[in-house]
């Protein structure tokens, strides 16, 4: 499925903007190509009312590479920002900040 890209991908320095060891591993496995993590600094502060879910998740994704992008001092080739949430009739739920957080998201599941 991926073979034409995946060759022009092959030599070339692809960075993860994220910090998640996760995402590196799923897409070192499914693409098989070697990716190099760099977390963002982005704040993800953006107002959810102003945004669809997937508008959203496009938005914070493309911030978090552009963040990287402009902070790195060496050679890329590519950058991948990702950004995951939960919707649930149209409202957006991130990362719990705690436990107490995550019940409460999940209770409202």
């Amino acid at each position: 499925m991926l073979g034409p890209i995946r060759q022009l991908l092959e030599n070339k320095k692809i960075i993860l903007a994220s910090g998640s060891s996760r995402r590196k591993e799923i897409l070192e496995k499914n693409l098989g190509l070697k990716i190099q993590i760099v977390p963002s600094n982005f704040p993800e502060n953006l107002d959810k009312t102003k945004f669809t879910p997937a508008n959203y998740v496009v938005e914070n994704s493309r911030l978090k590479a552009l963040d990287v992008a402009q902070n790195l001092k060496e050679d890329w080739h590519l950058i991948i920002g990702s950004d995951t949430i939960v919707e649930m009739d149209n409202k957006i739920y991130e990362k719990p900040l705690d436990k107490e957080d995550a019940y409460r998201i999940l209770k409202s599941l």
